[in-house]
């Protein structure tokens, strides 16, 4: 195949601006300037059109991929996690309320801890996690450098294209946080204020996570800044970022506080914000899956 032709390939199925913003990129990431001719560049764009047009129920078992806005399902051992924790939450003394991200790996979460609680289920677009594009259903070592580096260099630059797996077009970091952490978390935060001894869930994905970790621990401006170097979104392997992960944000001495849960302790729970990450779906691999 010459070299190039995967470029119009790519341009042909995604669109101009989205090949613009693949070539910006790249280059953006220090390789050489890019052109038609680069291989480097025409081998990433091959592999991303080379990417199954079957649904996301594929198995890919063993090796992790990025998920993002694509709807990968949760597999048995999520199943079994996600009955786990309604089982837990219900133990513990239940939630008021539950919100969920629409994709079906938070959603079934989610609906396992409201039966359990009878807490009130609400799904809503705000909390998925960072639409990642063309990087979607990649293995993520093959890319994880490049979605750190538009993390921390580039907040700015939209995610190009869309994936086959892919609900939705890919996002700037920064439309990420300002969707999450302004749309959804910092107004719980400010109602948790004048209401604390409620209880809210909130399931979701490791990125949410993250960014609210960070993003708490550095003062939970309001212009949502944080050391965005703080967070490395592909190889953190802490067990408190595995799937099916919960941790309590409340305030305490004049600040917010973020910190995991041991769910296997029978203590009720106390007031605050439940973040819950979705459980184990086929896209995890095994080292936990430590992608979105």
């Amino acid at each position: 195949m010459p070299n190039g032709t995967t470029l119009e390939q790519f341009r042909t199925k995604h669109g101009q601006a989205a090949y613009n913003q693949l070539l910006k990129s790249v280059d953006d990431m220090g390789r050489k300037p890019a052109v038609p001719d680069n291989r480097a560049l025409s081998s990433m764009a091959l592999k991303m059109l080379q990417q199954p047009q079957a649904s996301a129920k594929i198995k890919v078992a063993n090796q992790a991929r990025v998920r993002g806005s694509a709807d990968v399902p949760l597999n048995d051992e999520g199943l079994q996690e996600a009955a786990q924790r309604g089982q837990q939450f219900a133990a513990k003394g239940g939630l008021d309320a539950v919100l969920t991200s629409p994709l079906s790996r938070a959603r079934n979460t989610a609906v396992s801890i409201a039966r359990n609680t009878g807490a009130h289920l609400q799904v809503d677009d705000k909390l998925m996690p960072w639409k990642l594009g063309v990087f979607e259903g990649q293995p993520v070592e093959n890319v994880k450098q490049m979605i750190a580096k538009i993390a921390t260099d580039h907040p700015e630059q939209k995610i190009p294209g869309r994936s086959p797996f892919s609900t939705s077009e890919g996002e700037s970091f920064n439309d990420f946080k300002k969707r999450w952490l302004g749309g959804v978390l910092s107004p719980l935060m400010q109602a948790h204020a004048q209401d604390p001894s409620s209880k809210v869930g909130i399931v979701t994905h490791l990125r949410d996570v993250l960014a609210a970790k960070s993003w708490i621990e550095h003062g939970a401006r309001q212009d949502f800044q944080f050391d965005h170097h703080d967070i490395n979104y592909e190889t953190n392997s802490a067990n408190e970022e595995k799937p099916a992960s919960v941790f309590r944000i409340h305030p305490e001495g004049g600040k917010w506080n973020f910190k995991e849960q041991d769910m296997e302790k029978p203590e009720p729970l106390e007031a605050g914000i439940y973040l819950i990450r979705h459980g184990k779906t086929d896209w995890n691999g095994n080292n936990g899956g430590l992608t979105s």
